[in-house]
C-alpha cells in the first residue's frame, strides 16, 4: 500500500503559510473520486480507497493522508519470479508492529472492512474464535501500553505510532460482532465434529461449576443465591442438549488442498520405497529418487500453512 501525505494547513503559528480552505478542497475532491474517510485507516491494502485527516502536534502541521485505490499486477517482475503470488512473511504471535499481519489488519481495520475479513478469512467457527483470541490480546497490548503511559514511561516509537492508531472501542465493536458471528454458527449448526467436542466440553465444564456453586450456596443457605444458578445450570443444560442434537459439517477444505492432494498421491509410491529399502544399502538410484520425498513433505508443509490474508 502507498500512503500519501497532503499538507493542508498548520496550527496557530503556521496557518498563514497554507489558503484556509485547502483541507476542503482536497476532501471534497477525494469524496468525487469515490473515496471513504476512515479514521482508522492504515497503511494496508484493505484500507485502498479511504482517507483520513490528521494533526501533527509534533510538526504542527494538518495534513490529509489517503491511502489510494491499486490494482495488484499480475505481471512476472523483471528477475522472472512471479510476484503475484508473494506471500507476506509468517507473523510472530502478535505481530502488531508489521503492517501487513492479520494482527495488525485486525486491530486498525474500519468494522465495515473488518466485517468483510472476517466473512472471508474466517468462514468457521474455529477460525473466529482464533480472531476473538487475537482482539483480547490486542486490548491487553492497548492496557499495557497505558499503564506504562500512567508511571510516567514513554512508549518506544513503535509502540507510540501503533497506540495512536488503535481505539478501543473498534476493538471493542469487533469482539461484539464475533461473538454474534460465533453465536449464529452454533445456533444454525454449522460446526464441524471437533467444534462440537470442544463446545461440548465448555458447557460440561460450566454445568459442573454451576452444580459446585449451588452446593455450597445450598450449605451457606442462600435461596436466592441458589434460585439463580439452578436457572443458570437449566440453561446450560438446555444448551448442551441442543449441541448434542447438531448434526456436524464436513471440515472446511485447506486453501491449496487440490495441490496437497496431487502431492500426497506423488508421495505413496516413494514411502513404499523407503519401506523396501530398510536394512540394505541404497543403489544410487534409489538416493536420488527418495530425495525427492523430503522436497514433496516441504511442499505439502508451506502449502499447509500458507495463508493469503489480503481481500
Amino acid at each position: 500500500m502507498v500512503r500519501l501525505t497532503f499538507i493542508v494547513g498548520a496550527g496557530k503559528l503556521g496557518r498563514q503559510r497554507y489558503e484556509e480552505g485547502a483541507g476542503r478542497t482536497v476532501t471534497t475532491t477525494l469524496r468525487a473520486l469515490d473515496f471513504q474517510e476512515d479514521h482508522g485507516a492504515s497503511c494496508v491494502v484493505e484500507c485502498a480507497g479511504t482517507y483520513k485527516l490528521q494533526h501533527d502536534t509534533g510538526k504542527n502541521l494538518k495534513t490529509v493522508v489517503v491511502f489510494p485505490k491499486i490494482a495488484v499486477s499480475t505481471a512476472s517482475s523483471k528477475n522472472g519470479n512471479d510476484i503475484s503470488n508473494t506471500q507476506p512473511a509468517e507473523p510472530s504471535a502478535l505481530s502488531l508492529e508489521q503492517p501487513s499481519s492479520p494482527e495488525n489488519v485486525c486491530a486498525v481495520s474500519s468494522l465495515s472492512v473488518f466485517s468483510n475479513i472476517l466473512k472471508n478469512k474466517c468462514p468457521s467457527w474455529s477460525q473466529k474464535k482464533g480472531c476473538l483470541q487475537v482482539l483480547q490480546e490486542i486490548v491487553e497490548r492497548i492496557k499495557l501500553c497505558e499503564s506504562k503511559l500512567l508511571k510516567g514511561n514513554l512508549l518506544t516509537p513503535s509502540e507510540q505510532e501503533w497506540y495512536d492508531t488503535i481505539s478501543l472501542d473498534n476493538i471493542s465493536d469487533k469482539e461484539i460482532l464475533v461473538k454474534k458471528e460465533m453465536a449464529a454458527h452454533v445456533e444454525n449448526g454449522r460446526i464441524t465434529m471437533r467444534e462440537k467436542k470442544s463446545l461440548l466440553v465448555q458447557v460440561s465444564e460450566k454445568i459442573e461449576k454451576l452444580e459446585r456453586e449451588i452446593a455450597d450456596a445450598s450449605r451457606d443457605n442462600k435461596v436466592k443465591k441458589v434460585e439463580t444458578l439452578i436457572n443458570l445450570k437449566n440453561k446450560a443444560e438446555e444448551r448442551k442438549k441442543f449441541i448434542e442434537d447438531i448434526t456436524p459439517e464436513a471440515p472446511h477444505r485447506l486453501k491449496h488442498h487440490l495441490e496437497i492432494i496431487k502431492l500426497r498421491q506423488e508421495l505413496k509410491p516413494l514411502l513404499r520405497l523407503e519401506e523396501s529399502c530398510k536394512g540394505r544399502l541404497l543403489t544410487l538410484k534409489e538416493t536420488t529418487t527418495l530425495a525427492r520425498k523430503d522436497e514433496i513433505l516441504r511442499e505439502i508443509q508451506k502449502l499447509e500453512v500458507n495463508v493469503d490474508y489480503t481481500l
